[in-house]
């Protein structure tokens, strides 16, 4: 095997199990679009791997169905596969559905309410995570993750992941965050142990917003946080403090762990640069080390320090 087979290889292992355990749509959905001539397994070895229902549409009919949506509504694979959606979705509900398609049109991800029905004829209520997969092959395809709304634990489980994360990017949002930086805080001056905050603030996102809209502003973003996780260790967490705006956490990690990590982050930011073509990946950063100042302040040397670099980078 040569070693590019063997990256790939290593990579989708690595990704497989990420989104087996902790499974993120928006993850998937990138992944189908960047491997098109992998998409069969992906679908195979991920989807069927997940407890809630996941659907692959185009043109109103079924592509791909996983094995946790065949058994919630009782048809087969084979049953499924290109029947139309409207005969398993109750009619009460058609106008919701038209509408979050067109929203879909548009690159808008969506959730919805509605009951679909069985093979027994019973309504089964259901909560639909709409993401649009459209390329210039597939404009009408849709990606759908279908929650029972009658199982209480996945209810729980989807509120809890909303209120704790940034729906865009996957990070912790502000709230949650702060939470647990504020046990990582006590933790390290109870054991007297080192951390790191980098308050980090793209570049030029206004600029992608103006030339190509906020949906391509959005990808750049979800870019460069997939690059920035890729890049930091398990123990390390992010925190999304405002649009463009992030606070890196790295538990016990001292200026020197710190600047080993940010190589890391350079380095594939520049491998993602040379293969996107629309726009490149570049942020401004500032580092604050915690030596028993309060988060407050931490926060704001290190927002000091950020906009000295952005400030360098406009004279240059």
């Amino acid at each position: 095997m040569d070693n590019s087979n063997k990256l790939n290889k290593n990579f989708f292992e690595k990704i497989e199990k990420e989104l087996i355990f902790n499974f993120n749509e928006d993850k998937f959905i990138k992944l189908l679009n960047q491997y098109p001539k992998e998409q069969s397994k992906i679908l195979n070895n991920i989807a069927n791997s997940i407890e809630q229902g996941i659907v692959l549409i185009e043109k109103d009919k079924f592509i791909f169905v996983n094995n946790s949506f065949c058994n919630l509504i009782g048809y087969t694979k084979n049953q499924l596969t290109h029947m139309k959606i409207w005969k398993v979705i109750n009619s009460n509900y058609k106008e919701i559905v038209i509408k979050h398609k067109e929203l879909r049109k548009k690159k808008i991800k969506s959730m919805y309410e509605i009951k679909i029905i069985d093979i027994n004829k019973k309504d089964i209520p259901v909560l639909i995570t709409g993401i649009p997969v459209c390329t210039s092959k597939n404009p009408d395809l849709f990606f759908g993750l279908i929650t029972d709304l009658r199982n209480q634990e996945h209810i729980e489980k989807l509120l809890l992941k909303h209120s704790t994360y940034d729906d865009l990017t996957g990070v912790y949002n502000y709230k949650s965050g702060f939470d647990i930086l504020e046990r990582v805080f006590k933790y390290s001056k109870r054991y007297k142990k080192k951390f790191t905050l980098c308050f980090m603030d793209t570049d030029n996102l206004k600029k992608i917003n103006d030339k190509f809209g906020h949906s391509t502003g959005d990808t750049f973003l979800k870019d460069f946080i997939n690059v920035i996780q890729d890049s930091i260790r398990e123990s390390d967490f992010i925190i999304r403090v405002g649009g463009d705006e992030f606070l890196l956490v790295l538990t016990d990690a001292n200026l020197d762990t710190t600047q080993l990590v940010f190589e890391r982050i350079q380095k594939n930011l520049n491998l993602f640069n040379k293969t996107s073509t629309k726009y490149k990946l570049s942020f401004s950063y500032g580092f604050s080390e915690f030596n028993n100042q309060s988060i407050k302040e931490m926060i704001i040397e290190a927002d000091n320090n950020m906009y000295k670099m952005k400030k360098q980078k406009r004279f240059k």
